[in-house]
């Protein structure tokens, strides 16, 4: 009960003093990660609505990152639309846009491969199995293009993620390429 309350307070005094006084960047991102860490993405976006006017990248990638949690594709897109080139050329804010296009809508694999285009940042392997997802759902000649370009240039230790090769595999199966993915998957079957 005597959390419970403590809990409330903060939370009232958190709110009263987010609306009565201007936070430096430092504190608003201090403050968005600590909701992020404890998974309160909700309050993490209404905090984030409340500062944005004093929010710089990393505050804007937090609340991407709080719109993936929640499947909140429109405050999502909402963000997205008020960013500026510099922010669009943020390789964070491009890589937790690829998730957000990716997670989100079933319907943006191309954006995906259109905000990989632009990125210049080498992907991890998160966004890798994205990647080769979204590949996999274009499928059309540019997707196959990417797909095996990112195939041939993924880096030798990527391999051992089983998680990512699953998306390799079926990536090259919608590709029609059987024999790579046996392949693949026989290397798989070997280390297990």
């Amino acid at each position: 009960m005597f959390r419970r309350i403590v809990s409330l307070y903060q939370n009232l005094y958190i709110t009263s003093s987010i609306s009565s006084s201007s936070l430096s960047s430092r504190e608003i991102y201090s403050r968005m990660k600590q909701l992020m860490d404890s998974k309160e993405y909700k309050k993490t976006l209404d905090f984030f609505d409340q500062q944005s006017h004093s929010c710089t990248d990393f505050e804007i990638n937090l609340a991407l990152k709080a719109c993936i949690s929640l499947n909140e594709y429109q405050c999502g897109m909402n963000i997205q639309k008020t960013l500026s080139q510099n922010s669009l050329n943020n390789p964070y804010i491009q890589a937790t846009l690829i998730q957000f296009y990716s997670l989100i809508s079933n319907n943006m694999p191309t954006k995906v491969l259109d905000l990989f285009d632009e990125m210049n940042i080498e992907p991890n392997q998160a966004i890798l199995a994205v990647l080769f997802s979204a590949c996999s759902r274009v499928g059309n000649d540019r997707a196959m293009k990417i797909g095996r370009k990112l195939l041939n240039q993924m880096p030798k230790n990527f391999l051992n993620d089983n998680k990512l090769l699953t998306s390799v595999i079926n990536m090259l199966m919608r590709f029609g390429d059987v024999r790579s993915a046996e392949n693949l998957f026989q290397m798989i079957q070997k280390r297990t």
